[in-house]
């Protein structure tokens, strides 16, 4: 049901409550005892209930749910932020991910400053015969791949030559350079 909300007698103004008869504390309010949802359904997705998009409440979890064969979109500052696509790729800074999770851009944590050069992408998955994590820059290239610990800073680099760095910024040559004592 639609109501025009009262507050002591006086309409309130700007105020729309579906599904009760208390008054909303917010502009639009959807109630339901159960699982309250809004239903969005255009020419292109069909009418039924199996069709559309969904935002609903069950318990205490919330849902975006699309019926849909498409994504759901995030964006922010007019621009697309995060994708999620129907075969369940994430994608952040990235329109058309490629695995579980991609990120288009750098990563930074507590305590870890810019880990990554010439905004790269990191993409981690399963290819079906191991693991992988793979960093490139904004040319596809891989340049480097940097590993930190907490807030000491970089303690191991693998450069695009495939040298390894460990406590140190440079190979100088060499397939594995360690800094510091081997044991």
């Amino acid at each position: 049901t639609l109501q025009q909300v009262t507050d002591n007698g006086n309409t309130t103004t700007n105020s729309i409550m579906i599904g009760s008869s208390s008054s909303p504390a917010v502009k639009l309010a959807v109630y339901d005892t159960s699982t309250p949802k809004i239903h969005l359904q255009n020419a292109t997705s069909g009418i039924t209930s199996s069709d559309g998009f969904q935002i609903a409440l069950s318990g205490a979890n919330g849902y975006l749910w699309n019926w849909e064969n498409g994504s759901i979109i995030f964006g922010a500052n007019n621009a697309e932020r995060m994708r999620l696509t129907s075969g369940g790729f994430l994608g952040l800074g990235t329109s058309n991910p490629s695995t579980s999770l991609e990120v288009n851009g750098c990563i930074s944590a507590t305590g870890i400053l810019n880990a990554f050069t010439s905004s790269p992408g990191i993409q981690m998955g399963h290819d079906g015969g191991g693991a992988f994590i793979v960093a490139s820059s904004s040319e596809g290239n891989a340049d480097e791949m940097k590993f930190f610990v907490g807030s000491n800073g970089e303690a191991m680099r693998i450069q695009s030559n495939k040298n390894i760095s460990i406590g140190s910024t440079s190979d100088n040559g060499a397939k594995l350079q360690v800094t510091g004592i081997i044991r």
